[in-house]
Order: C-alpha cells, then structure tokens, then sequence
C-alpha cells in the first residue's frame, strides 16, 4: 500500500501524537474492528488488569484493551487449538509431500 493509500485509509492515524493515541482508542472501542486485528498475545502482572494485545493495521504498534482473565484464557485455548490442528498436519506433509495432486490435507484425521 503506498503512502498516499495509507493516509487515506480509514483506520490511517493523523501526524500527531494525539491523533495516533485517538486511533487506537477507536481500535479498542470498536469490537468488531478489534476482533479482526492481528492478535499478539495476552499481557498482565500477578493480581494486576490482563491485557489482550492486538496490531494496529496502519502502524503495526501493539495496541492493549483490557480482557478478564476467562476470556483470555478462552482465547488462548483457541488459538493453541488452530496451532496444535496445523502442527499435526506436518507428518502428512512429510510423507505425502506438498502440492501432490489428490492428497488429503487431512490424512491424519479422516
């Protein structure tokens, strides 16, 4: 995306501090857009808030928006479980070899 794309992009922050802390504001505000950012993890202290961590689209900062600890732990169990389902395709892989023609990607599972 050139510059002048990203400028106009809706979610583009303008050329000041306050404008980019007002851009990620929206970004936390907005569960919709918040769902659909780039998850970077969970953040917290023992006893302290827990933070879900998300990229912002024009800047690539980590942005944090405060998550109770059951949510997060929610969270991490799904995407352990996209992690743990694509790690167990890689013996298949091995063996059928990549981009064979009629290979089910899910030789391990059916």
């Amino acid at each position: 995306m050139s510059n002048r794309q990203k400028s106009q992009a809706p979610l583009s922050h303008g050329p000041s501090a306050a404008a980019w802390a007002d851009a990620h504001q929206r970004l936390r505000e907005d569960d919709s857009v918040w769902a659909n950012l780039q998850f970077q993890g969970i953040s917290g202290q023992a006893g302290g808030p827990v933070h879900e961590m998300r990229a912002c689209p024009s800047c690539g900062t980590t942005v944090y928006r405060p998550v109770s600890l059951p949510d997060a732990v929610s969270m991490l169990s799904d995407y352990c479980g996209v992690v743990q389902r694509s790690l167990a395709m890689i013996p298949a892989l091995l063996v059928v070899g990549p981009g064979v023609e009629g290979a089910s990607p899910h030789a391990l599972t059916d």
